[in-house]
């Protein structure tokens, strides 16, 4: 059941209510739906009579009312991938809470399944990298020899990001040593004979670096008047393709390509 008769009900439903918006936060959807999820939540039990979410790159807010008096909570998190799988499970999640008999205490334990998660292994990514490069680099003109030599760079370079994500490097210092990384091997690989044109393999192995997916949330907040939020994506987007432009730049400009 939906209602709620104590504190210790609204606590969960609150709970419910931050869980959704920070899997969607975590994950890379937009802020305007997380907003709006967490809203939705809240607004599908009848005894809260007001409910509002803020939330932003760093943080959620979920306020409410019930009884008369204002409820408040705060969760501070960090962005730590973009993967569109729990976030879909979380807009399932809310489809069964708002539209079935699903009571909070399953709509609580589900999301924090979704939450406590674990995300895929070094293996998967790494060999989705290495794909992902290889492919790029035919995209844009390269032939089977870039396509090996961009696969190579993207399955060295994502090992690399992977180790040092343990360190707490910035995404700046990481997304540098990436793109230096991805502009070394493809020079290497070319002089050896390997690849046949270094232009292709380094734009294939730097495309798991740039920044397409956070630049269109930013585009898609702005749009939805989430103006705080879409300018600090934007801000963000702009950094991290000024640190893949340096790394590559200096691996370029030292070998004279």
């Amino acid at each position: 059941m939906k209602n709620i008769e104590t504190k210790e009900d609204l606590k969960k439903a609150t709970d419910l209510a931050l869980t959704v918006s920070m899997i969607m936060v975590k994950n890379g959807a937009e802020i305007f739906r997380a907003e709006d999820a967490s809203e939705k939540v809240l607004r599908a039990i009848p005894e809260i009579t007001q409910a509002d979410s803020y939330c932003y790159p760093t943080g959620v807010f979920v306020s409410c009312e019930y009884k008369g008096k204002d409820y408040t909570m705060f969760r501070k998190i960090s962005l730590e991938t973009y993967n569109m799988k729990p976030v879909e499970d979380c807009n399932t999640l809310l489809r069964d809470f708002v539209n079935t008999d699903l009571s909070l205490d399953e709509a609580l334990n589900r999301a924090q399944e979704i939450l406590n998660r674990k995300p895929a292994s070094r293996k998967q990514i790494t060999i989705s990298a290495a794909f992902a490069c290889a492919f790029f680099a035919l995209l844009f003109g390269g032939g089977i020899r870039d396509f090996m030599a961009a696969a190579i760079a993207g399955f060295t370079v994502s090992n690399v990001i992977y180790s040092l994500s343990q360190y707490s490097l910035t995404f700046f210092i990481e997304n540098f040593i990436g793109a230096f990384l991805s502009a070394l091997i493809a020079v290497f690989l070319n002089k050896i004979g390997f690849g046949n044109n270094v232009d292709y393999t380094v734009i294939g192995a730097i495309m798991i670096l740039v920044p397409g997916f956070p630049i269109t949330n930013a585009a898609r907040d702005i749009f939805s008047n989430q103006y705080m939020s879409g300018i600090i994506g934007v801000t963000k987007a702009l950094f991290q393709a000024f640190s893949i432009a340096a790394g590559v730049g200096i691996v370029l400009k030292v070998v004279g390509l």
